[in-house]
């Protein structure tokens, strides 16, 4: 695919004939707490943050993603996130998951730093 007006050019593979399901996060831990029955997060400040999910790199393209504090290990099952006095203090963090075939699937959460 090719936009107009611009030298950009996006890919998508589409596989026919068999049905794959997509990969389903089963189990997010933020902070040592299950996070898929969480609404938002209350973190605390200048902590490491452990953040973990059910899938092995290997296998699996995980990143984590945020707009509070700084990230560490973003491309691994297991980071930690860290909030800093001069990072932002609120935000959202998130997490997606890909497989080898294309499959996707993601969580978002409002984070913030108390």
């Amino acid at each position: 695919m090719t936009f107009v007006g611009s030298d950009k050019v996006g890919r998508k593979v589409v596989y026919l004939g068999t049905h794959v399901e997509n990969p389903t996060l089963s189990s997010v831990m933020i902070d040592g707490m299950q996070a898929l029955t969480a609404t938002s997060f209350s973190i605390a400040p200048e902590t490491n943050v452990s953040l973990s999910v059910d899938y092995d790199d290997l296998d699996y393209d995980v990143n984590w993603l945020t707009s509070c504090g700084s990230m560490h290990d973003f491309d691994l099952p297991t980071a930690y996130l860290r909030v800093e006095p001069e990072d932002p203090q609120s935000g959202t963090i998130g997490v997606v998951v890909r497989d080898h075939l294309g499959g996707v699937d993601w969580k978002f959460w409002p984070i913030s730093a108390n």
